[in-house]
C-alpha cells in the first residue's frame, strides 16, 4: 500500500517506519497465532500432521 502512495507523495521517512512497524507487528501476531494453534492441536511438525491426516 505504501508503494502506491509513495509514487504520488514522494519519499517520507515516517511512512517507511510506519510500514516497517506494521509489517513487524503483523508478523508477530501471526507467529503468536500459529504457536497458539500448534499447542492447542498438539502438532509438533508438518510431517507428523500429514501422516496423522492420511496425506503422506
Amino acid at each position: 500500500m505504501w508503494l502506491l502512495v509513495w509514487q504520488f507523495q514522494g519519499f517520507v521517512a515516517s511512512q517507511v517506519y510506519a510500514s516497517m512497524f506494521f509489517g513487524v507487528i503483523t508478523g508477530l501476531l501471526l507467529a503468536v497465532e500459529v504457536a497458539r494453534v500448534r499447542r492447542k492441536y498438539g502438532v509438533t511438525d508438518f510431517d507428523s500432521w500429514l501422516k496423522a491426516n492420511g496425506l503422506k
